[in-house]
């Protein structure tokens, strides 16, 4: 009989934004592989006036009830719809969740005549903060998959308190990589932490090597309005690149995630100078404000190289999907992408460094550095494709 697992997910694929795509590829992978799996999320409506937003859902004929209609089908997924007045304390926001979720699971169990064997929180903040109440009123295991940042005392005293009462009540929790894991670790040091990496598709991305074009040198990244992602030293890196760069092939940069350099400007490092400053590689500059999955699959695909600058990045998505497309990576040692990438299939530079980015993709440009795309496929397969993934995933759930 299969096992009957229940994620609770911080974030999930909806009818209003497709955030938390690769939850619903994890979730879809283990129901399609001897698991019985069914999701459950509360929906936030968030209002300055509770009784206002209330009187007003009724109008409109909103029912408060468990729904199949705002999360993205395949496996089940339900929502359950919470008012949250933000004039409200954190304590009080908190607890308005709690109840919505004991309600919600009390309703699912019932109506479809279904109880889990064990409870999958995925991601704790801040959604996941109520599981381990569901975990403690029906003396469920509850295991964790944390996926963000993590340092605890980035969180309000509040959150920090119930980010320990799970780590308290789970049988497991894991991290998404080892940078990750001591990460974690902080929280409780009596707590053993694992490893699990994310689900890599290698049957959604493919490495096609007829799309490499050798007469175009393609860089690529994905970036977002963040410090985090240090786009700052991406765009330095590519400046000093191409004002060193000699060869016959064309340049183009992709940027995924921003519109035009100008979107930065509210970071505290750019201003006026900055984006002059990079005038002079605006015509190799193509912005993508937004790609699906399909698109940026079509993005790696033809790409030269994927560069990732972040300074904190728990695992790092994009750099293997680049690499299951057969792309090379050039990644600062932010952490995540450190578990996979090495001297043999890829290059790696300190964060902040963008001179030393210029010169790894110098180094691809000349061809003095080069990685076959097959083996740079294999290395992500290897640890975290479908068989892996489904095998660490049954190593997790055991008692």
């Amino acid at each position: 009989m299969a096992k009957k697992v229940l994620i609770l997910p911080s974030w999930y694929p909806n009818t209003l934004n497709a955030h938390g795509s690769f939850f619903r590829e994890q979730a879809a992978l283990l129901n399609r592989n001897g698991y019985d799996v069914k999701v459950l999320m509360v929906q936030e409506l968030h209002t300055k006036n509770f009784y206002f937003q209330r009187l007003k859902s009724r109008q409109k004929g909103v029912r408060f009830a468990l729904s199949h209609d705002f999360l993205l089908q395949e496996p089940d997924a339900y929502s359950y719809p919470v008012i949250i007045q933000k004039s409200w304390s954190t304590e009080r926001k908190l607890q308005a969740i709690d109840k919505a979720y004991l309600k919600a699971f009390k309703i699912l169990i019932s109506s479809q005549n279904w109880f889990p064997e064990i409870i999958h929180l995925q991601g704790m903040y801040q959604l996941g903060l109520s599981s381990y109440l569901i975990a403690e009123t029906y003396q469920l295991p509850l295991v964790v998959i944390e996926h963000s940042p993590f340092k605890i005392n980035n969180y309000r005293p509040e959150y920090q308190e119930r980010i320990r009462n799970i780590f308290k009540t789970a049988k497991k929790v894991a991290g998404v990589s080892y940078f990750h894991k001591t990460c974690l670790s902080k929280v409780d040091a009596t707590s053993a932490v694992e490893v699990v990496w994310n689900f890599m598709d290698e049957a959604r991305f493919t490495y096609v090597p007829s799309l490499k074009l050798e007469d175009k040198f393609i860089i690529t990244t994905i970036l977002r309005v963040s410090a985090v992602k240090d786009p700052v030293t991406f765009f330095d890196a590519v400046s000093k690149f191409v004002q060193v760069c000699k060869g016959n092939r064309s340049i183009e940069v992709h940027v995924v995630g921003l519109s035009c350099i100008e979107d930065l400007t509210s970071l505290r490092e750019v201003d006026e100078h900055f984006v002059a400053k990079y005038n002079g590689i605006s015509k190799l500059l193509r912005f993508h404000p937004w790609l699906d999955r399909e698109d940026i699959r079509a993005l790696h695909q033809r790409s030269s190289v994927f560069v990732s600058t972040s300074i904190d990045e728990p695992y790092g998505v994009a750099v293997r999907e680049a690499m299951l497309c057969g792309t090379p990576v050039v990644s600062t040692k932010s952490g995540g992408p450190e578990d996979t990438i090495g001297k043999e299939n890829g290059l790696l530079v300190p964060i902040g460094d963008s001179g030393g980015v210029a010169l790894a993709l110098q180094a691809l440009y000349d061809h003095t550095v080069a990685f076959k795309g097959e083996d740079l496929r294999v290395s992500v397969i290897t640890q975290s494709g479908h068989r892996a993934f489904l095998a660490r995933m049954e190593a997790f759930y055991k008692n």
